[in-house]
């Protein structure tokens, strides 16, 4: 059973990826461009909307839990929810999911076309059906 403490680490890395960009620390050392393929990245931001989906959805019934027990629980579940989602990816393990979030994190250029490529797919699945 994956822990808690990775899950919430698959959440920091998801949300870093959306708000990161050029936040990463100026005083960083260059890193090489990250080695991925671009079916690789694709299956990322896949499951990068599906998690988006996760969130969503459990974010307004956490916040209306009656304890701490109760939210925890919650959490756990979303958490569990999360790590559902990516598994179900076409092209994706979580493992991957997480190598490249975390890349992600350690080079802002790359943060940035990540997160380029992850709203393009939000958009797209938002986007009302083409007639």
């Amino acid at each position: 059973m994956p822990t808690l403490r990775r899950s919430l680490g698959l959440l920091a890395a998801l949300a870093f990826v959306f708000v990161a960009g050029a936040a990463i620390a100026q005083d960083a050392a260059p890193t090489a461009a990250p080695a991925f393929s671009e079916a690789k990245l694709d299956a990322f931001a896949n499951a990068a909307v599906s998690v988006s989906r996760v969130m969503n959805d459990w974010r307004s019934k956490v916040q209306t839990a009656q304890s701490e027990e109760e939210k925890t629980a919650m959490i756990e579940q979303a958490n569990q929810d999360i790590e559902a989602a990516i598994k179900a990816t076409d092209g994706i393990t979580l493992d991957e999911y997480e190598a490249i979030a975390g890349a992600a994190q350690k080079d802002a250029a790359f943060a940035e076309a990540l997160k380029t490529r992850v709203l393009a797919k939000l958009r797209a699945a938002s986007a009302p059906p083409k007639n």
